[in-house]
C-alpha cells in the first residue's frame, strides 16, 4: 500500500496552498467547494443566480449543491430565497483558523 502524497504547500495567511503536482482528485467534491467558495466575495446573503455566477455552473446545478449544502448546515437559506453560510460552515473555519494558529476567532 502506497502513502498517500502530501498534496499542498505551505501558505501564508490569506494565501491558497497550491497542489504540488497533477493528481486525481473527486470533481464533485471541487465543483461543491466552488459553490461554497462563492460565498467569500461577500458578508451578505446571495441570490442562487449569484452563486451560479460565481461558481461558473448553471442554476439548477449550484442549487443541487445548495440543497445539499443546507441539509449538512453549510449553507443557510432565508425566507426570501438568499443564502448565507451556515454554522457548520463557521465551525470549520474556526477549526481552521485554530489549527493554522490564528488562536481562538470567536
Amino acid at each position: 500500500m502506497k502513502r498517500a502524497e502530501r498534496l499542498v504547500t505551505q501558505a501564508g495567511p490569506g494565501e491558497r496552498p497550491q497542489p504540488q503536482r497533477e493528481q486525481q482528485g473527486v470533481q464533485a467534491l471541487e465543483t461543491g467547494l466552488r459553490v461554497l467558495e462563492a460565498f467569500a466575495s461577500t458578508a451578505d446573503p446571495v441570490r442562487l443566480t449569484e452563486v451560479a455566477s460565481a461558481a461558473n455552473m448553471h442554476p439548477a446545478k449550484a442549487h443541487r449543491y445548495l440543497v445539499s449544502f443546507a441539509r449538512r448546515g453549510y449553507v443557510m437559506q432565508q425566507p426570501d430565497g438568499r443564502y448565507q453560510l451556515g454554522p457548520a460552515a463557521v465551525e470549520v473555519g474556526v477549526w481552521a483558523g485554530s489549527q493554522m494558529g490564528y488562536g481562538r476567532l470567536v
